[in-house]
């Protein structure tokens, strides 16, 4: 890529707002979410906010050859995550922690692939000590406060509800 001649900018970010989508089955069926580190705390980002970076980087050549990190504008626990999705559907839900191997099972049982439960289990047990860090970047390229989790729990209520 920085070889080729062209001008190029490279975004990077770790977790999307989006991801939360793969709760949705179980708050639809019940008022509990089973998952594994729920004191894994990270920067969630909208992906809005990622669409309207990159948006910027294509149109602005002061962007041509930089690298950023997005994150979103705070770091937010599993557990708080599926509470913010509560309220935004009118709900009580909470978190119940269960083993990582359970998970891990359930996720390739799903489909997935084999390295990618060993991924996110290993980057959620890297934030429950240390909180995943939160960027300015979104804020200093578009000009405003990057959009928060409970934002795009309000925007995706709807696929929560049954």
């Amino acid at each position: 890529m920085k070889d080729s001649g062209l001008g190029w900018t490279l975004l990077r970010s770790a977790d999307y707002a989006a991801n939360a989508r793969a709760w949705a089955p179980q708050i639809r069926s019940s008022d509990v979410v089973r998952g594994a580190y729920g004191d894994a705390a990270t920067s969630t980002i909208h992906e809005r906010d990622v669409a309207a970076v990159a948006a910027r980087a294509l149109i602005d050549a002061m962007h041509v050859g930089r690298v950023y990190v997005l994150t979103g504008p705070q770091s937010i626990r599993q557990r708080d995550k599926v509470r913010t999705i509560g309220e935004a559907i009118g709900r009580n839900l909470s978190w119940q922690e269960i083993p990582p191997e359970q998970v891990r099972q359930a996720m390739l049982a799903r489909g997935l692939p084999e390295d990618v439960p060993d991924r996110l289990l290993g980057y959620l047990a890297d934030h429950v000590q240390t909180p995943g860090p939160s960027s300015e970047t979104v804020e200093q390229i578009l000009q405003r406060p990057g959009l928060t989790f409970a934002e795009w729990a309000t925007e995706h209520a709807a696929e929560f509800r049954n």
